[in-house]
Parts: C-alpha cells; structure tokens; sequence
C-alpha cells in the first residue's frame, strides 16, 4: 500500500476592483484557491475538505464592520476572503495571515489610503 499525505501550503486568490469609494472605506472579495505540498497541486472539490476551517488574523487588529475569511473551504474546495472595513478615517496599514486547517497559508499588506485598499501578497507561507 503507497501513502501520500498532502499539508495545507498557500492559497492563491483573485484580484477584484475596490467596490467603495466613501472616505477610506473598501469593500472586495478575493476567491481563493488552496494548493498542497508536496504536489503544490490545487485542492479540487472532489477531496472532500468542504467545511475544512479558514481563519485569519490582522496586526493590528481591525475593530470596526470588518468581515474576514474566517468560516470554511465551500463544497468548491476554494473560499471567500471578504476585505470590508468602512470607518477609519485616516491611512491603515496592516498584515493578515491566512490559515487553513491551523496550517498556515498567505500574509498578505493590506494599506488603506483615500482611493481604496491595496492587497499586497507578501508571499506563500510554505
């Protein structure tokens, strides 16, 4: 019998246009696909990880209507990062770190300035 087991590695994501223009507010939703060592394949609906846990955190912390990746891998073995933060008055800059099942995954330089966020990859974490 031949094994192979395959950890959580990095996810890769789309890149939609910033949805709010009020003040240096944003509203995007980024579709993000998971991708496993030691194949670095994508992680297909098939693999039966539907409900497999999402988290992400943010330093420094957002604090006000703020909607995260946290929840889970939907039946398309992809999920939803929802970068929304609508009442900071002035520039924000922080880093977000994406995990997949505790394993983690992406961080990510969020800045926001007048014209909208800017979601910067800082790279896979694997």
């Amino acid at each position: 019998m031949s094994v192979t087991a395959r950890k959580f590695a990095y996810v890769a994501n789309s890149s939609p246009s910033n949805a709010c223009s009020l003040g240096y507010g944003t509203n995007r939703t980024y579709v993000c696909t998971l991708y496993t060592h030691p194949d670095g394949n994508a992680v297909l609906s098939t693999d039966g990880i539907s409900g497999t846990a999402v988290a992400e955190s943010f330093n420094p912390t957002l604090t006000c209507e703020t909607i995260t990746a946290n929840g889970s891998v939907n039946a398309n073995a992809q999920f939803a990062d929802d970068i929304t933060s609508i009442c900071s008055s002035k520039p924000l800059t922080c880093t977000q770190t994406m995990s997949v099942a505790g394993y983690p995954v992406r961080t990510n330089k969020l800045q926001w300035t007048s014209k909208g966020v800017t979601y910067t990859s800082n790279g896979l974490t694997q």
